[in-house]
């Protein structure tokens, strides 16, 4: 028996009812934005950006303290990915007064510019070294789109089709970060690039009914606070929070991101395939489950939020 067909659902597209009448994009990677989302997803290097993302101009008198080297050198390297640029500006020695930008400093030796208050050739005025984002930097930061961008690509890596996925599903000013498709099931994905706070708790589980989600995962790069779980929990005793829709799964950073998916898509084929080993178990009077075990594995039970042990879910009495 092949392990690996399960894995793969055979839905082509969303149901209507998640559709129908709302807006919507399709998901849209390319190489260049793919790679650039994989970059953002170190927090070295996206804490920085977001410094630049903060200041019209990020200059280099802004970088001070002991760890200023660290972090021109992560300038740097944000220069190199194409996803930060330099910009030089021009100020007037006399009054201190911003009077041109350029972006390289032979440009000041192609024009005899003269300062409109002291009247020096623009190339003896005080020259400062600048960063700002470029047209990717900006795009990928607006919106956290590299979260969307980066989730996309692990969905597709874990079996996920991609026709099986939209983004920013919007219908009266609520909106959902990301949608998915998988096994006749629809989750829903809010995504932050921060920490998930108690205050978006409420909006969440409100889209999770509104858009009839049977999975909601939160997907943020910090963490889901002890308040912000406190309301899920408190939610759950009353009888609209009593779906699994308003029990959401969290992934906390980056680097779980892969591995939850994984277990996530792995516990909703094991459970299809229960189902068919559950019949054939009682077809023939025999516990199969060992069998069923060895093959696929156990299910990863979660528990508030977090999956937390293994069962064997094969077993027929």
């Amino acid at each position: 028996m092949e392990k690996n067909w399960f894995i793969f659902s055979k839905n082509d597209k969303l149901d209507t009812h998640v559709t129908y009448y709302n807006l919507f994009r399709y998901p849209i990677l390319t190489d260049i934005e793919s790679q650039a989302a994989l970059i953002i997803s170190d927090n070295k290097l996206r804490q920085i950006l977001r410094r630049i993302a903060e200041h019209e101009s990020f200059q280099t008198q802004h970088v001070k303290g002991e760890h200023k080297d660290s972090i021109l050198e992560t300038i740097n390297e944000l220069i190199n990915h194409s996803l930060v640029t330099t910009r030089y500006i021009v100020s007037c020695k006399k009054k201190s007064t911003p009077i041109g930008v350029v972006q390289s400093k032979e440009e000041l030796g192609k024009f005899v510019l003269s300062c409109p208050h002291c009247g020096r050739n623009f190339a003896d005025e005080l020259i400062q070294e600048s960063f700002i984002l470029t047209d990717l930097g900006r795009q990928m930061t607006s919106g956290s789109h590299w979260m969307t961008i980066l989730l996309t690509s692990s969905l597709i890596e874990s079996g996920i089709p991609k026709e099986s996925i939209i983004w920013n599903l919007t219908q009266d000013s609520e909106e959902v970060d990301c949608v998915v498709q998988f096994r006749d099931k629809t989750w829903i994905f809010e995504l932050k690039d921060r920490d998930f706070e108690p205050g978006d708790a409420h909006p969440l589980t409100y889209r999770a009914v509104k858009f009839k989600a049977t999975k909601t995962i939160i997907f943020t790069t910090g963490k889901v606070t002890k308040e912000a779980r406190k309301v899920f929990q408190d939610m759950s005793h009353h009888t609209v929070a009593g779906k699994a829709s308003v029990s959401p799964l969290y992934i906390e950073g980056v680097a779980a991101l892969k591995a939850v998916l994984q277990t996530l898509i792995n516990n909703e084929t094991l459970l299809y395939v229960s189902d068919k080993a559950k019949q054939l178990s009682l077809s023939a009077g025999l516990d199969f489950s060992p069998i069923f075990l060895n093959l696929f594995g156990k299910y990863r039970v979660e528990h508030k939020g977090e999956f937390i042990e293994d069962v064997n879910i094969f077993r027929y009495y």
